[in-house]
């Protein structure tokens, strides 16, 4: 799904929230790796923190491992609290020292900062002096529900155009998510019975061994069903089922990606589990007596003659066995004409940590008998290519700085999950909240 646009023009990219966990852990990292490259760019911290240039360097090497000095060089930080229009005023002036041909805006922030920093930009000119050149990086989650999502790209969309504005998720960076998509449409043998003729059903899955950490508060707010199924795990069943695009132009993609969102049936809350480990209400910042889930499963349907009747089960949660996410995919049994068993086959996508795709077929056990025994044919990623991939936020901000919107989510893409999972939430309640143990395979 890359595209080759040539090199990249040069940038800079302004980090609100650049003191915060997403800017350590994977942004100034993706950024080094993308200098590294010979990607030319200038980085400029924005934050309330009474900080000097040099002070922001400091605080980049001691969490990077020594980084080239001329990568640090570039780094620069300036002092400015949104609730301070005087201080926003004067951002103009500075930027106009310190800027490339391009411009990134990236929004690191909690969502409800999202539309007083656009308004404040626009407030002091910043917005109207570079509109032409500027794009702006919204993290997720995008609003907390449908009313907020709409208030929320209605206000984004007075001061900018679609084509200006990406919705991340950093999930659709993903080697293994990218290559759903080529699994799918390149190779005859899986797109000819990828379809409800040949597939009994598919599973979509995302756990953790971890727990809250220092996200309590956040968590407990948004729950295990807005935190992943809302975001990431829709947009991996989107790649899944999508009806083959008219081209792999970014449109064509993004409108059958959303063509399968508008789809999903109404869901049968019966097929509905929320469940919440043991301990979680002694975590930091946690209410207490919480009944936010850090568990969910739901079977889904996308109601189309692709996909009608077969059932997609999409599972996360926190504290489980293992951490893993993929996407495993069962074929119907065959007319058995051997009278010996005969097993399914099933493909079995690792999204993470491998990234590996494992294929289940059968084939002649050895010896006089005719027997049959289930086998895998394994592609590794790590030994194929050396490496299991760049980081997908490396990723991601490469195609921000080449103009490719085709791994960002389009409003009406936003809209139409927020639609589907507010049904839900509405009655979310009714759902009975089960325990489970930390450890184990969820309740």
């Amino acid at each position: 799904m890359e595209k080759k646009r040539g090199k990249i023009e040069p940038f800079t990219i302004i980090l609100f929230g650049s003191t915060g966990d997403l800017t350590k852990r994977k942004l100034i990292p993706a950024l080094y790796e993308l200098y590294k490259k010979g990607v030319d760019f200038n980085i400029i911290g924005m934050g309330r923190r009474p900080w000097k240039d040099q002070h922001y360097r400091t605080f980049v090497t001691s969490f990077l491992k020594r980084p080239k000095k001329l990568f640090v060089d570039r780094i620069s930080y300036f002092i400015a609290d949104f609730q301070d229009k005087g201080k926003i005023c004067m951002i103009p002036s500075y930027l106009s020292k310190n800027l490339k041909k391009n411009i990134i805006c990236y929004l690191a922030v909690a969502p409800h900062f999202f539309a007083p920093i656009v308004e404040q930009l626009d407030h002091c000119g910043f917005v109207e002096q570079h509109r032409k050149k500027v794009s702006v990086v919204f993290e997720k989650p995008f609003g907390h529900d449908l009313k907020s999502a709409k208030k929320l790209n209605k206000e984004i969309r007075k001061l900018f155009d679609e084509k200006q504005i990406y919705r991340i998720d950093h999930y659709l960076g993903k080697e293994a998510v990218q290559n759903l998509v080529l699994l799918r449409f390149s190779n005859p043998v899986f797109q000819n019975d990828w379809n409800g003729d040949s597939i009994e059903k598919i599973e979509i899955y995302a756990h953790e061994t971890v727990g809250v950490g220092t996200r309590g508060g956040y968590y407990d707010e948004t729950g295990a069903f807005k935190d992943m199924v809302q975001n990431h795990l829709m947009q991996t069943l989107s790649l899944v089922t999508m009806d083959k695009p008219k081209s792999f132009s970014e449109k064509d993609v993004r409108d059958a990606k959303v063509k399968v969102v508008k789809s999903l049936k109404k869901v049968d809350l019966s097929k509905v589990v929320r469940g919440q480990y043991v301990g979680y209400t002694k975590e930091d910042k946690i209410a207490k007596g919480s009944d936010t889930e850090t568990y969910v499963k739901l079977q889904v349907e996308v109601n189309n003659p692709r996909w009608k009747g077969v059932p997609i089960t999409i599972e996360t949660g926190k504290m489980l066995h293992n951490r893993e996410a993929g996407v495993k995919v069962y074929f119907k049994a065959i007319p058995n004409i051997f009278g010996f068993p005969i097993v399914p086959n099933k493909i079995d996508i690792n999204i993470q940590p491998r990234g590996d795709i494992n294929c289940y077929f059968n084939t002649k056990e050895v010896g006089t008998e005719m027997t049959s025994k289930e086998v895998k044919m394994n592609f590794s990623t790590a030994t194929e290519f050396g490496t299991t991939g760049i980081d997908a936020y490396e990723k991601m901000i490469h195609d921000i700085a080449t103009g490719d919107q085709t791994l960002f989510t389009r409003a009406d893409e936003i809209e139409a999950s927020w639609k589907f999972i507010d049904a839900i939430v509405k009655k979310w309640k009714k759902i009975k909240l089960k325990k489970y143990k930390k450890g184990s395979r969820g309740p």
